[in-house]
């Protein structure tokens, strides 16, 4: 008998807990998308209007060393 008042105990417990934190969550936006009415308006009104800005391609960096001609094999490992 102890074991189902505890199991309905505990039970009770994780659902009070978990509805808190939703609702919680809920009302300072954690769980939502931001699409809220209010907060669009308020973008809408302090954002400037895009600008096209022409986008340049990058050079292309120098390499940092020259490839030598022959291939270079290492046959021996010196250990420090």
């Amino acid at each position: 008998m102890q074991r189902r008042i505890a199991l309905a105990l505990s039970l009770a417990i994780t659902i009070i807990t978990t509805f808190s934190i939703v609702t919680v969550g809920a009302r300072t936006g954690l769980f939502g998308d931001g699409d809220s009415a209010a907060a669009i308006e308020q973008i809408a009104e302090t954002a400037p209007p895009p600008v096209d800005v022409p986008v340049e391609q990058p050079a292309q960096p120098a390499p940092a060393y020259a490839a030598p001609a022959d291939p270079v094999v290492v046959t021996e490992y010196v250990y420090v």
